[in-house]
């Protein structure tokens, strides 16, 4: 799979691109402008400079991975929780499938905080004056 199509020129006008609108997630077109300036544009017309593209998909990923750490320690506790009260239920004892599961999903957690923890997003130097 490639991002850029091979061979993006800025005289070879639109060509289909690896990503997906940050938008609508349609598929982005690409096309080069100028010396080194990229342009990508989605069938529905939301339109995107390179900086706008990489700063909607650090977005999408951190949103992506709060996700993952919210549903996971959502799944932490409920696996705490229910195997707290069928402790406490006279005919029922504990379940195997959850007390093996609860390890694993705590491990998740903690492998997930730590790839949010660790990353750094791409930092853009400042505009020209002028807005170049």
């Amino acid at each position: 799979m490639f991002a850029l199509p091979p061979g993006l020129a800025s005289e070879t006008g639109d060509q289909v691109s690896g990503i997906t609108c940050p938008t609508c997630h349609g598929c982005l077109e690409v096309r080069g402008e100028g010396v080194g300036h990229l342009h990508f544009t989605c069938r529905v017309g939301h339109s995107f400079s390179l900086r706008e593209v990489l700063t909607s998909l650090e977005g999408f990923l951190e949103d992506t991975v709060w996700s993952a750490i919210r549903g996971s320690e959502e799944l932490v506790a409920l696996l705490e929780d229910v195997i707290a009260y069928r402790a406490r239920l006279p005919d029922r004892g504990p379940d195997p499938a959850y007390e093996q599961r609860l390890p694993r999903a705590r491990q998740h957690v903690t492998a997930l905080r730590t790839l949010v923890e660790a990353d750094e997003p791409i930092t853009f130097a400042a505009e020209p004056a002028g807005g170049g």
